[in-house]
């Protein structure tokens, strides 16, 4: 199943209601009204500020269809001096009211003019690398999305939640792209490099319920 745009975040408020309706019939009705209320969650719709800010003309979000190619790497000298891909792992959640829906929206992009690879490094071997360090940004992304559909959260830890989770998938991701560079010795053992792309292709397959397209 493959899902549009912003996953919706699980809004935790039956305990709440319980004690807002008394259980008479009358109340048990209202009270499952507002639940429903107050359980829906936003429509998924992709925040404006996505689409001006990462305009297509300068970014690539993550796709199963589109994968990297040296005329992608736009980033020009003096700016970058080495050898750098830039992968932006995009993440925001926000609330309109205390009650009402939450909205989250996460995405892996790739920023065409902060990635520079000099010429003669320009390899086939370097570009699958480079792939696979796009692949494992999205599927810590992924495992963003699949913690906001599963987690039970109250009305006031919200942001820091958020905030706790963004922080351990940044770490966690950044060891994994650190890991690869080590083990491959940045992008030149070729048999080290198709061993992971596997590797992080098995991992992305399990979690293909929460794909985004943008």
């Amino acid at each position: 199943m493959v899902r549009k745009n912003s996953m919706c975040g699980k809004c935790a408020y039956t305990r709440i209601i319980s004690k807002l309706f008394p259980a008479n019939s009358l109340n048990m009705f209202l009270g499952t009204a507002v639940c429903i209320v107050l359980l829906s969650c936003s429509s998924g719709i992709r925040p404006p500020e996505i689409y001006s800010s990462y305009g297509k003309r300068n970014y690539i979000f993550w796709s199963e269809t589109r994968i990297l190619k040296w005329a992608d790497f736009q980033g020009s000298t003096p700016y970058l001096l080495n050898n750098e891909i830039n992968v932006i792992r995009y993440a925001e959640i926000n609330r309109l009211n205390l009650f009402g829906p939450t909205g989250f929206t996460a995405a892996t992009i790739f920023d065409k003019t902060k990635s520079f690879v000099k010429e003669e490094a320009q390899t086939d071997t370097r570009l699958l690398y480079y792939q696979i360090i796009f692949n494992i940004h999205e599927l810590y992304t992924r495992k963003f999305r699949r913690h906001y559909e599963s987690v039970d959260f109250g009305l006031f830890n919200l942001k820091s939640d958020f905030n706790k989770t963004k922080i351990n998938y940044d770490k966690e991701s950044y060891e994994r792209t650190e890991q690869l560079k080590k083990e491959s010795n940045d992008g030149e053992n070729k048999k080290v490099i198709s061993e992971w792309n596997v590797k992080i292709k098995s991992e992305l397959d399990q979690l293909i319920h929460y794909i985004v397209l943008f």
